[in-house]
């Protein structure tokens, strides 16, 4: 990168949808999960990390989720 060129901030949304219970702190396996990877591909740790399980999906991701159990019920998966 040139002395002049700015860094840029890259941020990365997932939206996870899981079925049925999660055990208390269900987040934190994953997200250090999430950390490791980004510290093996760039060569350091995310400068911040925010989850939550209280995410709302989109009618299109609603109609995408509800689609594949649909899939998943009849056997077409």
């Amino acid at each position: 990168m040139s002395d002049n060129q700015e860094e840029t901030e890259h941020v990365w949304n997932c939206t996870l949808v899981v079925r049925g219970k999660l055990p208390e702190g269900a987040d934190l396996p994953m997200r250090e999960v999430l950390r490791m990877a980004v510290f093996h591909m760039t060569g350091s740790y995310p400068d911040a990390m925010f989850t939550n399980w209280g995410g709302k999906l989109s009618p299109i991701q609603l109609k995408i989720v509800r689609d594949r159990q649909n899939e998943k019920v009849s056997g077409n998966h």
